[in-house]
C-alpha cells in the first residue's frame, strides 16, 4: 500500500463519519422539533448518536493506524532517499 492509498482512505474514513452525523442531526433534529411524537424522535437522536459514538471510536482507532503507517513510510523514504 502506497502514501496515496493511505491519504485516500484516510479521507473516505472521515467522510463517512461526517456523513453519519450529518443525517442523524440532519433528519433527527427537525424531526423532533416539528413532530408531534418528539419523544419518540428524541430516542432515535439518542440511539443514533450512540451509534456514531461507536462508529467514531473504530474510525479514530483506525485513523491513528494508518496515520502511523503513513508517518513510517514517509520516514522510511527519507531514510532511504526515495
Amino acid at each position: 500500500m502506497n502514501s496515496s492509498d493511505i491519504k485516500l482512505k484516510l479521507f473516505l474514513i472521515k467522510v463517512v463519519d461526517w456523513f453519519f452525523v450529518l443525517v442523524v442531526l440532519g433528519i433527527g433534529l427537525p424531526a423532533m422539533f416539528y413532530s408531534e411524537h418528539r419523544p419518540i424522535y428524541a430516542v432515535g437522536v439518542i440511539l443514533g448518536l450512540a451509534l456514531i459514538n461507536r462508529i467514531g471510536t473504530w474510525s479514530l482507532n483506525r485513523i491513528a493506524q494508518l496515520q502511523y503507517s503513513l508517518d513510517r513510510m514517509q520516514k522510511n523514504k527519507v531514510l532511504h532517499g526515495r
